[in-house]
């Protein structure tokens, strides 16, 4: 089943039951996180190790990078600020 909510299309997955609570909850994933599910993280960090892609990294990693340009090619961002949306 598909919702639409505001300008985001999300596939609903399946029922989840939260035990402690007692009552179901809908679990949700949306188009982008579905996207990396077709990417293989332990590829991709493999790939990263082999070319030291993470070497003099601090807080921004490969991964995270992917994710970003993946995001603004995606939704046709033009620029950095607009990615950052300032």
């Amino acid at each position: 089943m598909i919702d639409n909510v505001g300008s985001y299309v999300i596939l609903k997955v399946s029922n989840v039951f939260n035990v402690s609570v007692g009552e179901a909850t809908m679990l949700y994933y949306s188009i982008f996180q579905q996207l990396f599910k077709f990417i293989p993280r332990y590829r991709f960090d493999k790939m990263v190790e082999d070319a030291s892609g993470n070497r003099y990294c601090k807080h921004f990693s490969a991964w995270r990078q992917f994710l970003t340009c993946l995001y603004a090619q995606i939704t046709g961002k033009n620029s950095l600020r607009e990615v950052a949306g300032r």
